[in-house]
């Protein structure tokens, strides 16, 4: 139970440094151009009221398109900070992570460890596959749904076809979000899905270990 409790810090503590640095910079109008449009967007969308008193076919395609401007108005406004926070995710908990023998500064502080299931030190691919399935929407959300919501809002159009591929992902996002949280939590060890997927798993180095 002490080694749940310090991941649960150690990542914490990672995803409040990646926050921080996506914030800094997205901040910036001359590193997110959508800087000022984000908050108009979300007025637009959370004052916007649904029309329930749908007669016929022509009123629900004129509800369904609203909806899907407001919802993609809002999305293509967070494009650069999804863009900016997996940007930040790789280079710290991949590429920082893998050349740190499967340490960042929240596992260091918490003399945690990422290794392959069979303990041997983890690879690139491991780190790769564990950040598709992980994050929270505590901070930005899935890494996996922010990609495909990058991708989703470059290529469709705000139609019917992005409502229901807005809802199935979000649906995913859900979904492994519960999964990393119900397997870590009431699972009989302490891996996640992330851990599943990677065929890697978190250490605790006692002092022994780390010096």
């Amino acid at each position: 139970m002490l080694n749940k409790y310090r991941r649960i810090i150690a990542f914490i503590i990672d995803m409040f440094i990646i926050s921080m640095l996506t914030v800094a910079i997205s901040s910036n109008v001359h590193f997110n151009p959508y800087r000022y449009d984000a908050e108009d967007y979300y007025d637009e969308y959370a004052n916007y009221e649904v029309n329930y008193d749908i007669k016929d076919t022509s009123s629900l395609n004129k509800t369904v398109k609203d909806l899907a401007g407001k919802v993609y108005n809002l999305e293509k406004s967070e494009v650069f900070v999804y863009g900016w926070y997996l940007g930040f995710y790789i280079l710290y908990m991949i590429v920082f992570g893998y050349f740190m023998e499967g340490q960042t500064l929240g596992k260091k502080l918490m003399r945690l460890k990422i290794v392959k299931s069979d303990g041997t030190r983890v690879g690139i691919k491991n780190l790769i596959l564990r950040g598709l399935t992980n994050g929270s929407s505590l901070f930005m959300g899935t890494n996996f749904i922010l990609l495909t919501k990058i991708i989703g809002t470059l290529l469709l159009r705000p139609n019917s076809a992005y409502i229901i591929y807005y809802v199935i992902t979000s649906m995913i996002a859900f979904a492994i979000e519960f999964a990393n949280i119900f397997m870590f939590g009431f699972g009989n060890s302490d891996l996640c899905l992330n851990d599943k997927i990677s065929q890697s798993k978190v250490i605790y180095l006692r002092k022994k270990d780390s010096n």
